[in-house]
């Protein structure tokens, strides 16, 4: 699982196999989270545990209670928008963990 950066008007490399990508923008970044880049064997496994995951993601954003944001999707495909850049670094890698943890319990199968 990685995660990809936008910043000034270009993508980090590897962006197109990110899970989680980071995009800045006057000042305020937005974070995206898409399962469907994950390889195509663990979609099952994923949907099956899709509640799990969701939950997992909104505590992740809930531990950073004080700063505004807005969020859509689920814990399989979403974004988080408004966070600072150093939350928004943070939770990216968060979130990929998440996605890599799952990707692991799955393999263990």
């Amino acid at each position: 699982m990685s995660v990809g950066f936008y910043s000034k008007g270009r993508w980090s490399s590897g962006y197109e196999t990110s899970t989680v990508t980071v995009q800045e923008r006057r000042g305020k970044v937005r974070v995206e989270w898409d399962y469907y880049r994950l390889p195509e064997v663990n979609d099952e496994f994923f949907r099956k545990h899709a509640s799990e995951i969701t939950q997992e993601i909104q505590d992740l954003m809930n531990s950073y209670r004080g700063h505004r944001y807005a969020a859509s999707g689920t814990g399989l495909v979403g974004y988080v928008d408004g966070f600072p850049i150093d939350i928004s670094t943070q939770l990216a890698y968060d979130v990929a963990e998440v996605f890599k943890r799952f990707a692991n319990l799955r393999s263990l199968e």
